[in-house]
């Protein structure tokens, strides 16, 4: 509604939500995550939030009105007692028409697609190795993932999550990705 700015703050001290009002510049207030790291998207509709859960192998949804967050369900995508060290959710994000959550599963080498009605991952779709920020194409078709350890960006068909190809190689320790406005598809 460009009314807020959404940061998720992570690292030196425990992680937080902080939301900012845009006219104002005012920090409207600040919201602990169980745990997080880069991951942060809203729902199509504007009155969900989700983060991504980090060591906690989780995406957080938290509920968003009047500049308000308020924490509502936890996706666990590797419940507590199967959790291992190789469980950590980075980025986040919906697809192009709102319907699913897809998360990056850094340490599985993983995207894996949540519905967020239900919070269930649906499915997993194997990437490059350590897969860092995902960007959907402008037509839904297809996304991209950056890989961090191989320094390489894949493209993946998002009906099936198979591989458009082999990764592009384009250097040591790709991070974010994004489209520019007006790039021919």
């Amino acid at each position: 509604d460009n009314k807020y700015m959404l940061v998720l703050n992570c690292g030196y001290r425990p992680p937080s939500i902080t939301v900012i009002d845009l006219a104002s510049g005012d920090v409207k207030g600040s919201t602990p995550v169980p745990d997080a790291w880069l991951g942060l998207t809203i729902s199509p509709k504007g009155d969900r939030v989700y983060a991504s859960g980090g060591q906690r192998a989780s995406i957080f949804e938290f509920s968003f009105g009047n500049g308000a967050l308020q924490q509502t369900r936890e996706f666990p995508v590797a419940p507590g007692p199967t959790r291992t060290a190789h469980d950590f959710i980075g980025d986040v994000t919906f697809a192009p028409d709102g319907h699913l959550l897809y998360a990056a599963d850094l340490y599985n080498n993983a995207v894996v697609v949540v519905n967020p009605q239900s919070g269930t991952v649906i499915q997993r779709i194997k990437t490059g190795r350590r897969p860092y920020r995902i960007l959907f194409h402008p037509d839904g078709k297809s996304f991209f993932v950056s890989h961090w350890a191989d320094g390489s960006v894949g493209q993946y068909e998002t009906a099936s999550g198979s591989p458009l190809g082999p990764p592009t190689r384009i250097g040591a320790h790709p991070t974010d990705l994004l489209w520019r406005p007006g790039a021919p598809e």
